[in-house]
């Protein structure tokens, strides 16, 4: 357990660059560090072979760390078969980001384990899929954070047969529930994690669900990580599968993109993919439409920029303390002076949600996305 400890005093300035990963010290410096115990022992045995260093976990900010959260559920989880996390709280372990959701592939029914993870922890349950055996478990932490367990059954004959089947490298690489050191990443996916790159797991994997499309730009977006140029071809080739895909689902992605950051960016990327047509349509007959003065871009040009000038405002009013250099100019400025005093009020709302995973702000970017949309049909000119 003292692997889990903080750092002692003195050396929270010296570690906190290692926040959520294993480091091995020397004589107080570090020798080694990685992603599990083991990883960064070996780190450390390249350059001092002969010494035995201590080696300790450095939490995150928050002081949450996967290994946390699975030595709270363990007891709940099954005993009598192997079971594993893989998905984004794997990849976000890795990057030291906040983790709200935990994704376990078992094998066999994913429902009984969810159903007695629910029982055993006091969440709720939902059966998400009974034809593919998931189920569902909702726990709220003490300061009212929700942390969201699925129980998935596992894709294929293999733990690597399944993490082939997956979307991308990066939400691949998975470990053992039961012992967290344990990693298994045959694809590459930590090495793509440290690249910032963006790898589709097969030249199928668009085929395999259409909405990875518009995954692949969320993700690229929001973890500042840049799509492989294959990838990016089995993106524009794929882009027409969308249409195969459900409307809900697509709203989902659609209003995740818009709420998360930069949308504006997002959307381009969407438009340099081809996927305009097959999820905007209406956007189209915006490109190349002149306005009158004193506007100076085409009507699609000016509504990439309305979006990118909102999500400017709602980041500097995001902040609770007024910065007069993120104000940027006058008219950013101006704005923040007016709205300056309902800050909080504007941040709370916009980050609250009409339902699950559907906050505000990502509406009101679907308004702003759309509020020029009917220039095409109604424009007229005049003297």
């Amino acid at each position: 357990m003292s692997d889990y400890l903080p750092p002692a005093n003195g050396e929270e300035t010296d570690l906190i660059a290692y926040a959520g990963r294993w480091v091995a010290l020397l004589d107080g410096q570090i020798a080694g560090q990685g992603f599990s115990r083991e990883s960064a022992l070996e780190s450390a045995r390249d350059s001092r072979p002969k010494e035995r260093p201590l080696v300790r976990l450095i939490p995150p900010p928050d002081g949450t760390t996967i290994y946390q959260i699975l030595e709270l559920i363990r007891p709940a989880l099954p005993q009598d078969k192997p079971i594993y996390v893989v998905g984004g709280a794997v990849r976000d372990h890795l990057l030291q980001r906040p983790i709200h959701d935990l994704d376990f592939v078992i094998t066999g029914n994913g429902i009984p384990p969810a159903r007695a993870a629910a029982n055993y922890l006091g969440g709720e349950f939902y059966a998400l899929d009974e034809a593919r055996g998931t189920g569902r478990v909702l726990l709220y932490r003490p300061d009212g954070r929700r942390l969201v367990l699925d129980f998935a059954a596992m894709r294929g004959k293999s733990l690597e047969e399944d993490q082939s089947g997956r979307d991308f490298t990066i939400n691949s690489i998975a470990i053992d529930a039961q012992d967290p050191e344990k990693v298994f990443d045959p694809l590459g996916g930590a090495m793509d994690i440290r690249k910032k790159i963006i790898r589709a797991c097969t030249q199928y994997a668009f085929e395999d669900d259409p909405l990875r499309v518009l995954r692949a730009v969320r993700l690229a977006t929001g973890l500042g990580f840049q799509l492989t140029a294959e990838t990016r071809t089995l993106l524009r080739e794929s882009a027409p599968l969308l249409d195969l895909a459900s409307g809900e689902r697509q709203r989902d992605e659609i209003l995740k993109i818009l709420g998360g950051p930069k949308p504006a960016v997002s959307i381009r990327a969407l438009e340099i993919l081809g996927v305009l047509p097959h999820l905007f349509p209406e956007m189209l007959a915006l490109k190349g439409l002149k306005q009158s003065s004193p506007h100076t871009l085409d009507v699609w040009e000016h509504t990439l920029s309305t979006l990118g000038y909102l999500d400017h405002i709602l980041g500097v009013l995001g902040v609770l303390e007024h910065d007069p250099e993120a104000s940027g100019n006058l008219a950013t400025g101006l704005a923040v002076m007016r709205l300056g005093r309902y800050r909080t009020q504007i941040h709370n709302h916009l980050e609250d949600s009409s339902v699950p995973d559907r906050n505000w702000r990502g509406l009101l970017m679907l308004a702003a996305l759309y509020h020029d949309a009917g220039k095409a049909e109604t424009r007229s000119l005049d003297e």
